[in-house]
């Protein structure tokens, strides 16, 4: 998947995933280039789906780098390589989703870059960066703020998933209690081995010690 170059006038109708037109992602300065990444677009349709919504709006999709300063960015983030949008989600019943819940699963789903935008917990902003991750709060500031959106949020993942009728994979957590235990018994077998060296040297002392007595 790649990024794609759009012209507004020629192509703003057009559909660049299931639910998005062009037009949405434009650059509010009034450009003609829009940049849309495919693998952006395929990930924000499966978020839409694992959280059943009725529809998304973007607010800021492709900016381009003067647009970019403008809004204060630093005219070259992801926004302007296309791969970023904020934007709100809205739920079966027709209200915005929290935010909080769509870090979650969007973290789940594998963005690489995810924020809560206000203080109203509502706006998302989300990306796929080729490099590194960025989990942040906006009301914060603009550094990572967690590597785990559950912790930081005190999102039960469990309750999360029932609500969406999602099924949760718990096979990260049985693997870090399988290594867990793995090195507990690397830890006793170690312990096993200097207490037999220990009980071995003790024994050897004892024959010694019999020996000078006769």
């Amino acid at each position: 998947m790649a990024v794609k170059t759009y012209s507004l006038k020629k192509d703003g109708n057009k559909y660049c995933s299931e639910h998005t037109q062009v037009y949405e992602m434009k650059s509010k300065d009034g450009a003609d280039k829009v940049l849309i990444d495919e693998k952006l677009m395929e990930m924000i349709e499966k978020l839409f789906d694992a959280m059943k919504c009725q529809k998304y709006i973007i607010t800021s999709g492709y900016r381009t780098p003067s647009h970019d300063k403008a809004v204060g960015g630093n005219g070259s983030g992801q926004h302007t390589k296309g791969t970023a949008v904020d934007c709100y989600f809205y739920g079966a019943d027709g209200k915005i989703i929290s935010s909080k819940e769509v870090c979650c699963i969007a973290q789940d789903l594998g963005f690489n870059g995810i924020a809560n935008i206000t203080s109203k917990y509502q706006e998302v902003h989300l990306d796929m960066r080729t490099s590194g991750k960025w989990y942040g709060d906006e009301t914060k500031g603009t550094s990572n703020v967690t590597s785990d959106f559950y912790a930081y949020f005190g999102v039960d993942k469990a309750a999360l998933y029932k609500k969406y009728g999602l099924a949760v994979d718990n096979s990260a957590e049985l693997k870090k209690a399988i290594d867990d235990l793995k090195k507990e018994n690397d830890a006793l077998r170690k312990e096993n081995t200097a207490l037999k060296s220990n009980i071995d040297l003790l024994n050897e002392k004892i024959d010694n010690a019999k020996k000078a007595l006769r």
